[in-house]
């Protein structure tokens, strides 16, 4: 498990540690540098340089997050 860090007055937290011990599954896409994590037929999308998030649909027969909403 990752420690958070502190970096310039604003705490990181490793996202993939933070989801999975919640039972969410982490995907990341290296060419986008989006990390998106799935649960049940939940799927939230955080990209990085990014201040929005998204949540979405998730079609684990399709894998894909559809309709995302910020």
């Amino acid at each position: 498990m990752h420690k958070p860090v502190l970096q310039n007055g604003t705490t990181l937290v490793p996202l993939r540690d933070l989801f999975e011990n919640l039972g969410g599954e982490l995907y990341w896409e290296k060419d986008s540098q989006t990390a998106n994590i799935t649960k049940g037929k939940t799927c939230l999308s955080f990209q990085i340089n990014n201040s929005l998030a998204t949540v979405s649909e998730y079609d684990p027969d399709g894998d894909a997050c559809n309709n995302p909403q910020p």
